[in-house]
């Protein structure tokens, strides 16, 4: 609300008032600026503002109850082509768009579709990896749109331990309604009018049977160097990078079979040859609290039966070394697991 003009400013709003922030005199774009000096007073389930010689543009806020449209979601995890995908229905009672999953702590932010007409149920089919990491205000936990695949990424960044969801939660599914939880007939001008909606659903399950997955970067646990999550190319210095390696929080392995450890080439980096730069490849043992080594002498380094359980943790995950020949190394790291739930 914006009235220079006016020295004593008088209106009402529906909802009981919430603290207000100013949003004038700002001096940098991480500050709230000062306060406006409105005085707030409520009651009839409606509250009245008044505020003399306004400043600058007024903001404030309200709060409420609101019967929130009903919904109804089916949702599974499922292998198609190599590819993990969400897969299933949502219904909604009300017009729904830009519908959102948001997993692990709002870690994975997958966009399922763009609109959910009022009273149809959509099928769902999209890839696990088509996520977006939440960071920032509300507008991009709900009508964060990113429809783009990248089969080949690992676009979020998991900040350490692995927590795994459940068919309980934590998930979420996000979505926009055109109106709001107030009377807004009688608002005047020109206006838009926007709810998120936040919805508590079970967990996608996963798929029965075997798991093979890649692993995901632990950004926070690297020492010495640091990893594209986007190409899964390590860059690592001397005298040796440590790498953590932990599940996809959309999946379970209660049993591990098998781990493969492979230093690709990075042709995107302009690294054909990585071997010849590395001297050592080690791999933490959970159990003996050593480090087995193993030297650089195949692209993929396997660890199968017992060796293969003490070399992962399920919190932790999976630990490696890298040691370089020189002074650094570049290579693409991949590392893929086996299992049963």
């Amino acid at each position: 609300m914006y009235a220079p003009r006016i020295r004593r400013l008088t209106w009402n709003a529906a909802g009981a008032p919430r603290p207000m922030v100013g949003s004038f005199r700002v001096e940098t774009w991480s500050s709230e600026g000062d306060p406006f000096p409105v005085e707030a007073s409520y009651g009839d389930d409606a509250t009245t503002f008044q505020t003399r010689n306004p400043l600058g543009v007024i903001t404030w806020g309200a709060e409420g109850l609101y019967d929130s449209p009903a919904i109804q979601s089916d949702l599974s995890i499922t292998l198609q082509d190599g590819l993990y995908h969400v897969t299933g229905h949502i219904r909604s009672e009300t017009d729904l768009r830009d519908v959102a999953l948001l997993m692990g702590n709002t870690a994975y932010n997958i966009t399922l579709t763009q609109t959910i007409a009022q009273g149809t149920s959509v099928a769902i089919s999209r890839p696990v990896t088509a996520t977006y990491s939440f960071n920032g205000p509300y507008s991009n936990i709900c009508g964060t749109t990113s429809y783009d695949y990248m089969p080949y990424s690992s676009p979020t960044l998991p900040s350490g331990s692995y927590n795994p969801v459940t068919s309980t939660g934590p998930c979420y599914l996000t979505a926009f309604i055109d109106t709001v939880p107030f009377p807004a007939n009688d608002i005047g001008g020109v206006h838009v009018q926007e709810s998120c909606l936040i919805y508590s659903i079970p967990c996608p399950a996963q798929p029965p049977g075997k798991v093979e997955t890649t692993l995901e970067n632990a950004t926070t646990k690297t020492e010495n160097g640091w990893v594209d999550t986007y190409t899964h190319i390590a860059y690592g210095n001397a005298p040796g990078t440590t790498f953590n390696y932990v599940m996809p929080v959309y999946l379970h392995i209660a049993t591990i079979d098998k781990i493969t450890v492979a230093l690709l080439p990075a042709p995107e980096a302009n690294i054909l040859t990585p071997l010849k730069d590395i001297e050592e490849v080690a791999v933490w043992n959970w159990t003996t609290k050593l480090w087995m080594v193993f030297p650089p002498t195949e692209a993929e380094t396997v660890l199968t039966g017992a060796t293969a359980r003490q070399a992962f943790d399920p919190q932790e995950g999976v630990r490696v070394r890298v040691a370089p020949t020189d002074n650094s190394f570049t290579v693409k790291l991949i590392i893929t697991v086996e299992g049963t739930p």
